[in-house]
């Protein structure tokens, strides 16, 4: 699927949908979207760390993409490069990938 604003749109909708009709939370919320704050840099939309603090980065990549361990990924500076748009965030990657790794499991 092509990474456009309408499938962007699809995609968050379906989710806030599933959020909001799916889900019980012990403390109820309505969700709805906002707007779409992908950020663009030479045709490239920004990292993970320009959307997600770096303790649920780490949990995400865990329980969601990888499944290697998290030694594994922090010495791929080509896979950090993808993760990591703010070099402060990706010299501290070891001091929280391996923390939090499976904290989303």
């Amino acid at each position: 699927m092509d990474n456009t604003p309408e499938t962007r749109l699809i995609l968050v909708t379906n989710f806030v949908n599933f959020l909001n009709n799916e889900v019980t939370f012990r403390f109820p919320s309505t969700f709805i979207l906002g707007t779409d704050e992908t950020f663009h840099n030479n045709g490239k939309n920004g990292c993970l760390d320009r959307y997600m603090m770096n303790a649920d980065i780490a949990g995400f990549l865990g329980r969601y993409v990888f499944d290697s361990p998290a030694s594994e990924v922090m010495v791929d500076q080509d896979i950090l490069d993808e993760i990591f748009e703010n070099p402060k965030n990706k010299a501290l990657v070891t001091t929280f990938m391996g923390q939090f790794w499976n904290s989303w499991n």
